[in-house]
This record gives C-alpha cells, sequence and structure tokens, in this order.
C-alpha cells in the first residue's frame, strides 16, 4: 500500500530507467481506463498516486532523498500518468493526493509550477497524524483554498468513537493526547469531528469543497466472536460501527446538504 512512507516500484518495473517507466506509466494507466471505459464504467475521478508528498515509484520518482529535493522525475511520471487517464477516459477528473493540511500549498505549487494539470486537490487529515489543532488546520484549509484554482476534496479521515479495542491487534489510535481536546473518543464525539470536516468543505471559498471520504468505515474487528483475536483490525475503534457491529450515529453528516 503506498502512503508518505512507502511508495515501492512494482517488481515487475524495478529495473526500469527513468524513460522506459515514463511510457509503463502511461500505458498502465491508459490500459486500465480503456477496461473501465469498455464496460461502461469510466470513472469520474481518477487519484494519481495515493498520499504521493514524497513522489511516488522510489527511488526513481522520489522527491526528497535526504540531499535536497528534486520534482523532475515525479512530475515526468505524473504527467505521464495523466496523460494515459486523458486518452483512454478524457471526460475523468484528475487528482493529486496530498497527505495533510499543512504543506499542501507548497506542494501543490511546485506541481502547477510545473504545469502539471489536475482538476482536484485530495488531502488526508488524521488529528494524531496531521496536528490536533483543528482551528489552526482549518484556517490553514482556508487560505489552501484561496491559492490554487482547483477544487479541494479530504479523500482521507477518520476519528475514534472509543479508547478500547475488540480485538488483540493494537490499534493506531488509543491515547486521550491523540485527540482533539473538545471532541472525545465516543460515538456524538465522532459525530461532532465529522460535522466540523462536513462545515470546513461547505464553507470553502468559491465553492472549492468537493467533499469528504472516511477511511476504512467497515473496518471492524475480524472475529466478532471472541476478544482475542491477534489477527484482527487496528482501525475497529474508527469504524463507523461499533462493537455490535451496529452503525455509528457519524454516519448520519453524509444526509447534509
Amino acid at each position: 500500500m503506498a502512503d508518505p512512507g512507502s511508495q515501492d516500484i512494482p517488481i515487475v518495473w524495478a529495473t526500469q530507467n527513468i524513460a522506459i517507466m515514463t511510457e509503463s506509466i502511461k500505458d498502465y494507466s491508459q490500459n486500465v481506463l480503456q477496461e473501465l471505459v469498455l464496460q461502461d464504467t469510466p470513472p469520474a475521478i481518477v487519484q494519481i498516486g495515493n498520499e504521493t508528498n514524497n513522489g511516488m515509484l522510489w527511488p526513481l520518482g522520489q522527491v526528497y532523498d535526504g540531499s535536497g529535493e528534486s520534482w523532475d522525475n515525479y512530475v515526468q511520471l505524473t504527467k505521464a500518468a495523466i496523460t494515459g487517464v486523458q486518452l483512454a477516459s478524457p471526460e475523468s477528473k484528475v487528482m493529486i493526493h496530498h497527505a495533510g493540511i499543512e504543506g499542501a500549498d507548497y506542494f501543490y505549487n511546485q506541481l502547477i509550477s510545473r504545469n502539471v494539470n489536475f482538476d482536484i486537490a485530495g488531502l488526508s487529515y488524521y488529528p494524531w497524524w496531521h496536528n490536533n489543532d483543528i482551528d489552526f488546520i482549518e484556517n490553514q484549509l482556508q487560505s489552501f483554498a484561496t491559492s490554487i484554482s482547483q477544487k479541494i476534496m479530504i479523500v482521507e479521515t477518520a476519528y475514534p468513537f472509543t479508547l478500547n479495542w475488540d480485538d488483540n491487534t493494537n490499534n493506531i489510535v488509543g491515547l486521550q493526547d491523540q485527540l482533539i481536546a473538545t471532541y472525545p473518543a465516543t460515538p456524538a464525539g465522532q459525530r461532532t469531528f465529522m460535522l466540523r470536516i462536513h462545515n470546513m468543505i461547505k464553507n470553502l471559498p468559491d465553492d472549492k469543497g468537493l467533499g469528504y471520504c472516511y477511511w476504512a468505515p467497515d473496518w471492524v474487528a475480524c472475529d466478532i466472536n471472541s476478544s482475542s483475536s491477534t489477527n484482527g483490525s487496528s482501525w475497529e475503534n474508527l469504524a463507523l460501527f461499533n462493537f455490535n457491529h451496529e452503525v455509528n450515529t457519524a454516519v448520519e453528516i453524509y444526509e447534509l446538504d
């Protein structure tokens, strides 16, 4: 799985140089989209990479390598992937995904200044990783929205409804200091957090906000009959279903205008 700390090259591309990989990613993107178009399911949005803060397809497409920053290969690969998408499905919108709201302005401005054509800035926001001062984050998001012409989505977010657990797999979130101080780890706190996300996106200037996605809402404990499972979920207290597999009230936010 790709994230800011893991952007490995697929094994079958491992020996390719940047020129060959550029063609490979264009062809791959075009072929995948052609298959979707042929079955009459063209995607409305295509995301080029996942949380590509530090590029993708490392080491060739890595931006930061400890000796500075280099955007050229990442931009070249991204443009090639976009070309593949547009050749097969020109109506699909193109999204570029950055983990976190802080620093997003610098990241996207690097792409814009290098003529990367995309339609949507996709952002992840998890308070325990991306700053739990949500007032500060909202101000950052408002500022970011005024700095680019593209639409904005929060494409990954989540919040705990409890700090307890339902299996023996260690949870990612389990400490009070990982939370937003005014939003407790309760079903009501989870709902209030999602309402805040809803309003943050809805209130962006010039109707820049497209929406938001909840990450892994169904990642419940894998063994519903036992709390002794050791190969379970690290996310069950962040799901949108409680430990009885009943839906949490946070899902109601998706019914709002």
